[in-house]
């Protein structure tokens, strides 16, 4: 891609460390298969840039974020799919913005923690919410592989339906993608990045925050 160099690149994929929108503004319209996006929870985490990076006012926060999502319906193709990682409380105000952008929404998917509890005067979060959204109707719909470990898929799968498999006793879906250009942005710190995907490797290019 001109005018970046990847921070890594392997025969599964590349990384480029870039702010997102660097990354946006190199592709071209209806350009992108899938897009996964997992960015800061505003929570006033720091993520090597100091945690005033990651305490914006609301107003501000919701106007960073509509702005990625406007930029990813953008490079998406027609049938394209949008993925979105994020607390519920802010779930509501994204899956709402990008309705408005005409996306059509497929699934709010509940991820499930471990247990809830008290937290001062709230609960802690149940599950954290993944937002599934498509430009259209989708244009594929992969089955999904289970996956648990650090190793990768385990024996011991059972099939919950057409697409899903789980392995007992734990959750955690890992998706079966062919031929497909996807980008993939995560939160300040942490990898990213785009490619095409190839089975359940990548090839390509990617973005960080």
């Amino acid at each position: 891609m001109k005018g970046f160099r990847p921070a890594l690149a392997t025969n599964l994929g590349v990384l480029y460390a870039t702010d997102c929108f660097n990354l946006f503004a190199a592709l071209k319209n209806d350009s992108v298969d899938c897009v996964f996006a997992d960015p800061p929870f505003n929570l006033g985490k720091d993520y090597g840039r100091g945690a005033v990076k990651d305490a914006l006012g609301r107003r501000d926060y919701l106007k960073w974020s509509f702005a990625w999502i406007d930029e990813c319906v953008r490079l998406l193709k027609p049938g394209g799919a949008l993925f979105v990682y994020i607390l519920p409380s802010w779930g509501y105000h994204l899956a709402s913005h990008m309705e408005e952008r005409g996306m059509l929404f497929r699934h709010w998917v509940a991820m499930s923690m471990k247990g809830t509890f008290p937290r001062g005067r709230k609960l802690y979060p149940a599950h954290y919410a993944l937002l599934y959204f498509s430009k259209g109707e989708p244009k594929t719909f992969n089955d999904m592989l289970a996956a648990y470990g650090d190793r990768g898929l385990r024996p011991g799968l059972r099939r919950l339906g057409p697409h899903v498999l789980r392995p007992r006793g734990r959750a955690g879906l890992l998706a079966r993608a062919r031929g497909q250009d996807a980008i993939f942005v995560t939160a300040l710190g942490r990898s990213a990045g785009a490619g095409h995907v190839e089975a359940s490797g990548l090839r390509g290019a990617p973005p960080t925050r």
